[in-house]
C-alpha cells in the first residue's frame, strides 16, 4: 500500500477543492447568462427607429400609462385622443426650448392632446427642486400651469423673491403659499416622479411619451408635430 504524507494529503484536498469550486463557478455562468437572441429581441421590441431619419425619436410601449398618477397635473383633457406625458425640469433650458415649442404644437391640436406633466428636476440645478415645489402649492390652489408657465418665462431668475412674486401675479393666497413651499409639502409627488422616470428609462430631460413613441431629446417645433401626426396617422 501506498502511504500519502498529512502534507500531500491535505495539498491534494486542496486542489480538488479549487477545480470543484470553479467548475460550479463555470457552471453557474453558463446556466445564468441571458440569451443573446432574447435580449436583443427584447431591445428590439423596445426601441427603434420610427421614421428611419431620427434617431432621438423611437419607439416606446405604452407601459408609461400605468404611471400616469391623479396628482399628476394635465393640461387640456386628460381624456384626450392623445396624450403626452413629459418628464421636465424648470430649471432645465432645454425644457424651456421643450416649452415653447409644446405650447405652439397644443394650440395646432387644439382639443386633441392632453398634456402630463412629471417633475425630474436635476440634482446638480440649484433651483430645480424648489422651483418644482413651488409650482405644486400653486396646483393645490388651482394654478400649477399658470405657475408653470411663469416659472418657465422667468427661467433665468428663479429663487425665493421669484416664487412669490408669481404667486403675488396669479392671486394666489401667499400665506398658504409660503407654509406650503416652506414644509416641502409635496415632496412625495417629486419623489414619484422620480422613480417613475427611473422605471421608465428617463435619464434626463426634456424627455416625452407620446403615444406609442418616445423623445429623449429636445426636438423642433416641426418634428414633434411629426411625431404626433404620425401618432395620429396622418403621416
Amino acid at each position: 500500500m501506498v502511504k500519502i504524507s498529512a502534507t500531500t494529503f491535505i495539498i491534494i484536498s486542496i486542489i480538488l477543492l479549487v477545480c470543484v469550486f470553479f467548475v460550479f463557478m463555470i457552471a453557474g455562468f453558463f446556466v445564468s447568462r441571458p440569451n443573446a437572441n432574447s435580449v436583443q429581441t427584447n431591445i428590439q421590441n423596445q426601441t427603434g427607429n420610427i421614421n428611419g431619419k431620427d434617431p432621438m425619436v423611437t419607439s416606446a410601449e405604452e407601459v408609461y400609462m400605468s404611471f400616469l398618477r391623479d396628482s399628476d397635473p394635465v393640461r387640456g383633457d386628460g381624456q384626450a385622443d392623445l396624450l403626452v406625458l413629459e418628464f421636465g425640469d424648470f430649471e432645465c433650458p432645454y425644457c424651456f426650448d421643450m416649452y415653447s415649442a409644446l405650447i405652439k404644437v397644443l394650440a395646432d391640436f387644439d382639443g386633441q392632446i392632453g398634456l402630463v406633466w412629471k417633475d425630474f428636476p436635476n440634482p446638480m440645478h440649484l433651483q430645480a427642486r424648489n422651483a418644482a415645489l413651488s409650482a405644486r402649492c400653486a396646483q393645490e390652489q388651482g394654478k400649477f400651469w399658470e405657475y408653470h408657465d411663469y416659472l418657465f418665462v422667468n427661467q433665468d431668475e428663479l429663487s425665493r423673491d421669484m416664487y412669490n412674486k408669481i404667486a403675488i401675479e396669479l392671486g394666489l393666497n401667499l400665506e398658504q403659499f409660503n407654509t406650503c413651499l416652506d414644509s416641502s409639502k409635496y415632496i412625495e409627488e417629486l419623489g414619484q416622479g422620480l422613480q417613475d422616470g427611473q422605471k421608465l428609462g428617463v435619464d434626463g430631460t426634456p424627455y416625452l411619451f407620446i403615444g406609442n413613441s418616445k423623445v429623449d431629446s429636445l426636438i423642433s417645433e416641426e418634428e414633434l408635430a411629426g411625431v404626433i401626426r404620425k401618432e395620429f396617422g396622418k403621416e
